[in-house]
């Protein structure tokens, strides 16, 4: 089974995730913030990380700057950065640090499991 992790100190947008994504099967760990994110990824990669950009203790766009380039996790795992900020500058320095897709808020489901499935296939 593949596996999410999903860090977004917003308590109702991380439950929305964590439930449309497991009644799809996948496997789902939810962190609060992007310090208990490392920690979970050091535990065991996931196949795919959801990361909000703002949200305390290491941010998304720090936490996904260490990953990729900073830190000896591997195999690297698949990154969505999610956000407010909607201007291209910003976009432009998601992927720049190494995430896979930058998707700002608000979404809807559907396009976010379209999203997963491109990147990491069924579960």
């Amino acid at each position: 089974m593949k596996k999410i992790l999903i860090a977004d100190d917003e308590d109702e947008i991380r439950n929305l995730l964590a439930m449309a994504i497991t009644a799809r099967g996948y496997e789902v760990i939810a962190c609060a913030d992007g310090g208990k994110a490392l920690e979970k990824i050091k535990e065991a990669v996931p196949d795919l990380l959801i990361l909000d950009v703002m949200m305390p203790v290491i941010d998304g766009l720090h936490l996904c700057h260490q990953i990729v380039f900073e830190s000896e996790i591997y195999p690297t795992p698949k990154i969505i950065l999610l956000t407010c900020r909607k201007e291209d500058r910003d976009k432009e320095m998601g992927v720049t640090i190494g995430a896979d897709m930058y998707l700002t808020k608000p979404f809807s489901l559907d396009d976010i499991m379209d999203k997963v499935k491109e990147l990491i296939g069924e579960p």
